[in-house]
Parts: C-alpha cells; structure tokens; sequence
C-alpha cells in the first residue's frame, strides 16, 4: 500500500464563493477558502488567510477579515461589505507568501435606509404664495448613498430657517 499526504502548502483556493447582500451588512454566503499544496490536494495547515477587497471602487469590508484555517480550511462567518450598488467587488485572499486567490465578483444590494438626500433642490427664490418653479425632490438612502428602491417612508418637508409658511403637500410617501 502506499499512502499519499499533502505536500507543502503552496496556493488558496475557494471552495465556497462569497455572495453580497444589503451593503453593510453580513455577506449573504460567507466566504471559505483552502490552503493546498501544488497538486491541489488540502493540506493540515493553521495558517491565517485574510481577504481585501481587490477591485471594485468605494467598497469597505468588516467583520472578521483575517481567519486562522483548520486542517487547511478558513471559514469566514461575518465579513460585511459596504459599497455602492452595481460595483463588481473583486475579493482576493492571501496568506503570507502562498499564491493569492481571488474571488469571482460580489456585489451588494442597497442597505438598510439610514438618511435623505435632495436630487433636485428646490428653486431658491418664489414669490410668496406661488409653487416653487423647481419642485424639491428627495431620495431615500442608506448609508453608502445607495437608493433604496423599495421604501415607502413618510417624508415631511419643513423650513428651518426664516418666517412663512409652507403650503400644497409638505408630506409624501417615497416611491421606488
């Protein structure tokens, strides 16, 4: 009988692919990575792998990013991504002097809505009484600027500076 071990640890490999979800929050599949030998077989290793965000413009990864393997596997649990919707992320991950590996392209959806932005401003002068020539438009966003297409929040346009009096519709719901 001959029994054959793993050789030197050489390369990573991904085994499972990670997935995106709402930016900033935990992606929607964990990455989980091997360390292998040049043959491609698993080897026992303990080392850390950690994972960057390779390409992609305006992303941020949190959570755990560097993980210790056990017998050769890393498993990330809690890696967020926080980025702007339609970027493709490229992962790439690394373990001291092993031949990197990088992921195929995650991207994330809009996040939980966290503030309001003005698309359109409304017209800086009017006359007392009269529509604003240039009526206000305001976007739901999260945290990343993101719209968030599905909100339906009540959204109440007030002054906060000046005297007067807003009239027509101060308060709307949001749509897309």
């Amino acid at each position: 009988n001959v029994t054959v071990t793993a050789g030197t640890a050489s390369k990573l490999a991904v085994v499972t692919q990670p997935v995106g979800g709402g930016s900033g929050a935990v992606l929607g599949t964990q990455p989980v990575i091997e360390i292998r030998d040049a043959q491609g077989n698993r080897t026992a290793s303990t080392a850390n792998v950690t994972v960057a965000i390779q390409s992609g413009v305006g992303g941020t990864l949190g959570g755990t990013t560097t993980v210790a393997a056990v017998n050769g596997r890393a498993t990330f649990t809690d890696v967020t991504l926080a980025g702007t919707v339609s970027t493709n992320y490229v992962l790439r991950f690394s373990s001291g002097l092993l031949a990197t590996v990088d992921s195929s392209n995650v991207t994330v959806t809009a996040g939980t809505a966290s503030k309001l932005a003005f698309t359109t401003q409304p017209s800086s002068s009017t006359v007392a009484g009269v529509a604003f020539s240039t009526q206000p438009v305001v976007t739901v966003q999260d945290a990343n600027g993101n719209t968030v297409t599905g909100s339906t929040a009540s959204i109440a346009l007030t002054l906060t500076t000046g005297a007067g009096a807003l009239g027509g519709t101060a308060t709307m719901n949001a749509v897309n």
